[in-house]
């Protein structure tokens, strides 16, 4: 089976903001950093349930993952995100060292 995947609106900026916060250091290192994403959602595409549960999950009813995913030196980020039937739902990209998220950070669906 294959997901679709929703990048949401905090994720997209999210996105946006990381991608520009990398690209003013190194035009390179954003690349690199976007192609990470890339192949990280390339997997969920295909087995979403092959990541774990994200820990703010306890605060939830419904079961929050996260993908993690890594950038060529080794600095990890992950996607929080949310599975619907053959959807996807990714609700926040998280950098290394940001705390959790909070609750009204996640929207209930």
């Amino acid at each position: 089976m294959t997901f679709s995947i929703e990048l949401l609106p905090r994720a997209q900026g999210d996105f946006e903001v990381m991608f520009s916060y990398l690209w003013k250091r190194s035009p390179e290192g954003a690349e690199s950093w976007r192609q990470a994403f890339e192949l990280a959602t390339k997997r969920l595409k295909t087995n979403p349930l092959s990541c774990g549960l994200a820990p703010e999950n306890k605060h939830f009813v419904f079961e929050l993952r996260q993908l993690l995913f890594k950038t060529r030196y080794g600095r990890t980020y992950r996607a929080v995100f949310r599975i619907d039937e053959s959807r996807v739902s990714i609700f926040r990209l998280c950098g290394p060292g940001q705390a959790p998220l909070s609750l009204d950070e996640i929207p209930y669906r």
